[in-house]
């Protein structure tokens, strides 16, 4: 069955590097298989589907779905012992929903490897034939997912103005004045906002917004807008990490975006 595409949206802003350039090689080949991109921080995985983009995966990045759609309150808490899938066959979650979160990972993690500077990438590669029946998203046209990408740099830029930072490498904490929230705070922050408080417990010092977009399932991206949201309401304050803190873990990153350090 032929999957439906995107509507082709005009060109981003991405010269031509090594990962950029083969998407669009396969792309204009129609391709259906895997590029995959070997660095010194991880393996990534960009699958395709006759020339458009459904779904990515790396090595050191496992996403925790359930969680994240948890934090939106999209499933209950015994939702979280449950695949998402069995969830959508029970029409307990709109599958809608579940491509949704699948997409942001998606995003997230080609955004991240599509910057890597082409001194960082080991290798480049395809795998003709090779699919994947995780995580994935409708195949999104490549020049549409780089305008997307485009668009997501933009909104990060502003968001970093806004917390008045340079880098996405933050720490954040709870002002101890913040009193109760606004009514039309977004779900996510105030799931935010709560793993915040238990990640810090009683101490008065700051964490990693990274550690903490993990416990919630959430991109690097979508905490920071939403330490954006808190941030304006007078609940969070936030700083940015220093080199010595910042984790250089050879495990599990924390978030997709962390492919670029």
């Amino acid at each position: 069955m032929r999957l439906p595409r995107l509507r082709k949206a005009a060109a981003g802003q991405h010269g031509d590097n090594a990962v950029v350039g083969e998407l669009r090689r396969q792309a204009q080949l129609g391709a259906t298989g895997s590029i995959c991109i070997e660095s010194a921080r991880d393996t990534v995985r960009i699958y395709l589907f006759e020339g458009g983009v459904y779904a990515a995966n790396a090595q050191r990045f496992q996403t925790d779905i359930a969680r994240r759609l948890h934090s939106s309150r999209l499933v209950p808490d015994h939702g979280l012992a449950q695949p998402p899938r069995a969830l959508v066959e029970a029409l307990d979650l709109p599958v809608e929903q579940l491509a949704s979160a699948h997409q942001e990972v998606m995003l997230a993690m080609v955004g991240a490897v599509i910057d890597l500077p082409d001194s960082a990438v080991t290798s480049v590669s395809f795998a003709e034939g090779a699919i994947t029946d995780a995580q994935c998203t409708l195949p999104v046209e490549v020049e549409a997912l780089l305008a997307v990408l485009d668009a997501r740099r933009d909104r990060l830029q502003l968001d970093l103005t806004n917390l008045n930072q340079d880098s996405p490498a933050l720490q954040v904490g709870l002002v101890a004045s913040a009193g109760v929230q606004p009514i039309d705070t977004p779900t996510e922050a105030v799931t935010l906002r709560d793993q915040i408080s238990a990640a810090l417990g009683d101490s008065r010092n700051a964490v990693q917004l990274d550690d903490v977009a993990r416990r919630c399932g959430f991109t690097r991206a979508e905490a920071i807008h939403l330490t954006a949201v808190l941030a304006d309401r007078g609940v969070v304050e936030v700083s940015a990490m220093t080199p010595s803190a910042i984790s250089d873990d050879q495990t599990m990153l924390a978030v997709p975006e962390a492919i670029a350090g």
